[in-house]
């Protein structure tokens, strides 16, 4: 896959402010993200996904309704539908714990991916 379009990461920007809110470092570096942030950002999601059953019924939607998400599921959904995929996820948050324990665990990894 070549670099991420703008439009990709404005997509990606979102999903990492549904993580870590709307105020979040990782926003200031959109212009950075590229595929491995890509990747990084899959793994944070899917680990507050396992503590978040509004976000885990979200990524089911968007997958297809398929409970178990697949390696690079987030990949392919930035490159097939970036606009549309942000409408559909609107504003909605996770419950803080499962932000906490997503930021802990992966944002350092998110932002090694930027240099």
């Amino acid at each position: 896959m070549s670099g991420l379009n703008s439009e990709q990461k404005e997509t990606l920007a979102h999903l990492v402010s549904l993580l870590y809110g709307p105020q979040d470092a990782l926003l200031d570096k959109k212009a950075l993200y590229n595929e491995r942030t890509v990747d990084a950002v899959e793994h944070a999601w899917n680990s507050a996904m396992l503590c978040d059953e509004r976000l885990r019924n979200l990524s089911a939607s968007l997958v297809g309704g398929h409970a178990v998400l697949v390696k690079g599921w987030l990949r392919k959904i930035i490159m097939k539908a970036s606009g549309e995929l942000r409408r559909n996820l609107g504003n909605r948050s996770m419950a803080i714990g499962c932000r906490a324990q997503a930021s802990a665990v992966w944002k350092t990894e998110i932002l090694m991916t930027l240099y």
